[in-house]
């Protein structure tokens, strides 16, 4: 029985962990360490940033002396809330106070102020500001295009609009954004995700606007996706939701409407439009541009973060509706193409907070902003943070802020001093945006790797040979030469030079016995040896006539003599013989 409690137990767990989205379990990519040098310098320089801001605060609670007030009340603010200062210190509260004051105002449309403003109030988590937050995200909603961007503007709304432009919403959703996120609807092609389309991929939902309603008929967040042509118009219209757009002012927007679904608005809709934007409207290298271009426009190093976010904010949708995420996000050719063309324009670290560039801010907090929302820690084999890191620090001022003039259009040292805050606290301003991804960054960033070109491969030249040198080389100086040793003969008169034969006449010979030395042969031996050898041939040779000669007379004689005796033995014998008889 335990046994069977045991076993149901581990089933019951393995089946749990098959439900558990995609990438759950997947490998995170793994931090680099940071060097000794930006370890101890990091802290102090984000005391100092904060200590700056707070000093420079102005007493209506904003850091402008012109214009953008509302904007550089909120961005300073939000920093630091992310840099740990409490939402009920006296210049958080300064900002909240001059923000809420100015949401009910007509002039109050600037699209960038709008979206800072309302991802200051989420941030700060007063459930007293629900109701501003959806005043300005019903003005960022009826301000959409029908590229899915935004423009400098917005509408302006009051709240009963603002009620009743979030209640259609809310019946008209939800959106295909499944089939539009794998790539099959029709006429809607990016360079990377090309499968074939679908003829029903539309969800059409029929809505009847009343007649007080009816004004708000033509708004692109309620028309029918793909029924009109995603194009900008040349110059702005009457109406916010009619201008041109650009992808600076659409990151902000989406960021803000993001932050704004936590309290209760419907966006769907509307990130749907963002994220076909984004699909249809990537390069063939994985950049995006500036302005919206059906089918690319030019390229952007900030711009790619923005494109990166609008693809994100697709499959997060998808997963928040429990629809299919078809491709994963790790292996999504957009994004990892996207990637790839953003490490293009991330730096190598220079081990120093010495002498380095100053950067732009704008891109660093764009990059950071969007490497976190990811989760990515090194952009192929770049350590995006380190890089960033080393260029705020060796920058900082005296009064350690930030500032370089005409970086970037309209900065400033709140903004410029903001946006270095955020960055070396890596601030992540869509974090439940994160959760709903459920990805390896791991997985993803080795297939930035191998979308990477190979090192090229440096062919070295032979050399060329060089010119023979002129030398100047002295002559060395001959050896005296030494007299050549005559051999000793064995006879002490020297011998007669022979005579050189005159024509005709034979060639004199020296006397017998006069006879020089052999000379030495080729193989070196001395000419004394060879006299040896002579002479032992001769003697050999005579001693042989010799034994020949004498020993031939001496052996005949002594045969005679041995034949008389025999001869004389014999009658004696026989003298002897007749006795016995």
């Amino acid at each position: 029985m335990i046994r069977t409690q045991w076993i149901a137990r581990w089933l019951f767990a393995f089946a749990g962990l098959m439900q558990l989205p995609h990438g759950v379990l997947a490998q995170p990519q793994e931090k680099p360490p940071l060097p000794d040098y930006l370890v101890a310098s990091i802290p102090d320089a984000i005391e100092r940033g904060k200590s700056f801001l707070l000093r420079t605060q102005q007493r209506t609670g904003t850091w402008s002396e012109g214009g953008h007030k509302v904007g550089l009340a909120a961005l300073p603010a939000l920093a630091l809330l992310e840099c740990g200062v409490s939402p009920n210190d006296p210049a958080i509260q300064a900002a909240a106070n001059f923000v809420r004051s100015q949401v009910p105002l007509k002039e109050f449309i600037n699209t960038y102020e709008v979206s800072l403003a309302l991802l200051f109030l989420d941030r700060l988590g007063n459930k007293a500001d629900v109701v501003n937050i959806q005043m300005l995200a019903g003005r960022l909603v009826a301000s959409q295009t029908y590229t899915g961007g935004w423009g400098y503007r917005v509408q302006y709304l009051d709240a009963k609009q603002t009620k009743e432009i979030l209640g259609i919403l809310t019946k008209l959703e939800p959106a295909p954004l499944e089939h539009m996120l794998a790539g099959r609807v029709p006429n809607m092609n990016n360079p990377f995700v090309k499968t074939t389309p679908i003829a029903d991929w539309q969800r059409k939902r029929t809505y009847k606007f009343p007649k007080e309603l009816q004004y708000l008929q033509p708004l692109p967040c309620f028309t029918q996706f793909g029924t009109t042509k995603m194009a900008d118009p040349p110059k702005a219209g009457e109406a916010a939701f009619v201008d041109p757009t650009d992808n600076s002012t659409t990151q902000f927007a989406l960021l803000a409407l993001w932050a704004a679904r936590r309290h209760g608005i419907p966006c769907t809709r509307t990130g749907t439009m963002t994220f076909l934007r984004f699909h249809t409207s990537q390069n063939a290298d994985g950049s995006w541009g500036y302005p919206y271009g059906f089918g690319g426009a030019g390229g952007s190093p900030a711009m790619i973060n923005t494109g990166l976010l609008g693809m994100a904010v697709g499959h997060g949708l998808v997963k928040e509706m429990k629809l299919p995420d078809e491709p994963a996000v790790d292996e999504d050719p957009r994004i990892l193409h996207g990637f790839k063309a953003l490490s293009a324009h991330v730096g190598m670290p220079m081990d120093t907070v010495k002498d380095v560039p100053y950067p732009n801010m704008y891109f660093l907090w764009s990059l950071e902003r969007v490497c976190m929302l990811y989760e990515i820690h090194t952009i192929g084999n770049k350590d995006w943070y380190r890089w960033g890191a080393e260029a705020l620090v060796s920058n900082q001022d005296d009064m350690g802020g930030w500032f370089k003039k005409d970086s970037y259009p309209g900065a400033a040292p709140p903004i410029d001093t903001s946006f270095a805050l955020m960055f070396l606290k890596r601030a992540n301003l869509a974090k439940d945006l994160s959760a709903y991804l459920a990805f390896s960054p791991k997985k993803l960033n080795d297939g930035v790797i191998k979308l990477a070109p190979p090192p090229p491969v440096v062919v070295t030249a032979p050399p060329k040979p060089e010119p023979p040198k002129v030398v100047d080389v002295k002559p060395e100086p001959m050896p005296e030469q030494k007299p050549e040793q005559k051999p000793v003969q064995v006879a002490e008169a020297k011998p007669e030079q022979p005579v050189t034969p005159k024509m005709g006449m034979p060639p004199m010979q020296p006397p017998p016995g006069m006879q020089p030395a052999p000379p030495p042969t080729e193989s070196g031996m001395p000419w004394w040896i060879w006299l040896v050898i002579g002479l032992g041939g001769v003697l050999i040779v005579g001693g042989i006539l010799f034994f020949f000669l004498f020993s031939g007379g001496g052996g005949g004689g002594r045969d005679e003599e041995e034949d008389d005796e025999e001869e004389d033995e014999r009658p004696r014998k026989k003298a002897k013989n007749p006795r016995r008889r």
